[in-house]
């Protein structure tokens, strides 16, 4: 009887990784990436085996992580600000764990203010709201943004800038000024705040509310006329409720022989606010 010789199985373990990169993703965080080696060893590829060290010298035994499974992206957590690692990468299949990838390293970034938000547009609404709206900061600082610092000033120069709002409280990118007055301008500038405190102010904005609708005012109210001797007779009256949207600068006050007859002026405009006026007659009354 012939016996059956064995059958050599040419799989091994998979090639190196190619490609490894690691980028700091903030104070606490390293991304890692990598590309599938060029030989799997002639079988499927199940796993990766993650590898740490902190000088790219000394390996410790045991992985940071054994398989993360048929994926080629990793994130190590849980580091502190300004730590550096060294990482390699090293693929597994059912023969077993092949050759390291390249030496990729990266230091996670420490924590400092934001950039200055972008685009800070001003827009006014009527004529005592201004709507702000800007973009947040391409980069936060390492930290959640959890608000903005807004402030205000009549001319956005020197020291006349004042707080609006100190801290918004809140990630939103708009906010609205209200209580102003008609035709009133006002220029703002924004700065976002994380866990370090507020960054870099924006570039300024402005805007003026739109301007009050005048009209003529309302007419006098309760006009009294009472001689006062032969020759004069005082005039009384009460301002109109109504001013037409700008203050009153003055009165015209119309004379006639009658009710009925031809109104003529008397005073084109007093040029004062006052409420009296002594009419003094040229003839005697008889």
């Amino acid at each position: 009887m012939q016996r059956r010789r064995p059958v050599l199985s040419l799989d091994s373990a998979p090639g190196a990784p190619r490609n490894l990169t690691a980028i700091p993703s903030g104070p606490t965080r390293i991304v890692l990436s990598w590309t599938v080696p060029n030989d799997n060893g002639g079988v499927p590829i199940t796993g990766y085996q993650i590898e740490s060290s902190a000088d790219g010298t000394n390996w410790p035994d045991d992985p940071l992580e054994e398989d993360i499974g048929n994926k080629t992206t990793y994130t190590d957590p849980g580091l502190t600000e300004g730590t550096t690692r060294y990482y390699r990468v090293s693929a597994i299949n059912r023969i077993g764990t092949g050759a390291p990838s390249n030496e990729a390293s990266a230091t996670t970034q420490a924590i400092s203010a934001p950039d200055a938000p972008t685009n800070l547009t001003a827009t006014a609404s009527g004529q005592t709201r201004i709507d702000l709206s800007w973009k947040a900061p391409e980069y936060n600082g390492g930290a959640a943004i959890t608000g903005y610092r807004i402030q205000v000033s009549p001319s956005g120069t020197g020291n006349s800038w004042t707080l609006l709002q100190n801290i918004t409280g809140r990630a939103t990118t708009t906010h609205s000024h209200s209580g102003l007055t008609a035709g009133t301008t006002r220029h703002y500038r924004v700065r976002a705040i994380n866990s370090v405190g507020p960054g870099a102010p924006s570039d300024v904005a402005h805007a003026t509310t739109d301007a009050a609708t005048v009209t003529a005012p309302e007419a006098p109210a309760n006009l009294t006329a009472a001689a006062s001797g032969p020759t004069r007779i005082d005039l009384r009256w009460t301002a109109p409720s109504g001013n037409g949207g700008s203050s009153i600068t003055g009165y015209r006050i119309q004379v006639s022989p009658s009710r009925t007859g031809n109104w003529t002026n008397l005073v084109g405009n007093t040029r004062n606010t006052n409420t009296t006026y002594a009419c003094l007659l040229q003839n005697r009354l008889t």
